[in-house]
């Protein structure tokens, strides 16, 4: 599915390019805008809720005084059990968790083959995403290679697994969106901006979908 804003990608590797800034008046209606057809699913998990809960949703999160359906922390095992959801969705979360790559692996684990992991987060080159002292992770684009099985030189591997000995989660395949702040939209400069300048592209998107039985 393409967005009316969406432009060519300026990589090889698929990075799509959407306006940041939507009109969304109910942030729990953002999954619906920003995925659309990719938020749909009978069984869906909404990861570190905070106050947002969604309806129809389960809504996890590590703080009781939150009142979740299920308390859950991501820097641990899950209470559920594997291939319990379809859709899981994780709005500014994961720059929180101590270990992206435990984080993500256990979130894989509990998919359904083929279901789809739903991830916002903050630029690494944004104020958002480089000043608050809580953020324990920094995403670019590139980051989400690393989660692409073959992406490196030994096969059914990534990087982290080569150098670090980690276990990763093999992915059907991971589509990212850089989510560029509209004054830069129609500017020529905008792929070199995007790589170079701060405040450039403020949240990335990713679509993780896992591979199906």
């Amino acid at each position: 599915m393409r967005w009316p804003w969406q432009r060519a990608p300026p990589k090889p590797w698929g990075v799509e390019i959407m306006a940041a800034h939507l009109e969304i008046p109910d942030p729990r209606q953002r999954v619906y805008e920003l995925f659309g057809d990719h938020a749909t699913g009978e069984d869906r998990l909404h990861v570190g809720c905070g106050s947002n809960h969604m309806p129809g949703w389960i809504n996890m999160d590590s703080e009781s005084s939150q009142n979740p359906e299920v308390i859950g922390d991501l820097n641990v095992r899950l209470p559920f059990d594997d291939e319990s959801f379809d859709v899981i969705y994780a709005h500014h979360v994961l720059e929180h968790v101590e270990d992206i790559l435990d984080t993500v692996f256990e979130l894989h684990r509990i998919l359904k083959p083929g279901g789809r992991l739903l991830v916002v987060v903050p630029h690494a080159w944004t104020d958002l995403g480089s000043a608050n002292p809580f953020h324990r992770q920094r995403f670019t684009p590139h980051t989400f290679m690393y989660f692409r099985s073959g992406t490196f030189s030994v096969p059914g591997t990534s990087g982290f697994q080569a150098q670090e000995g980690k276990s990763i989660a093999d992915w059907e395949r991971i589509v990212v969106r850089m989510m560029v702040n509209e004054e830069w939209l129609a500017r020529p400069d905008l792929a070199f901006a995007a790589q170079h300048y701060v405040n450039v592209v403020e949240e990335i998107q990713a679509i993780f979908i896992k591979k199906g039985s």
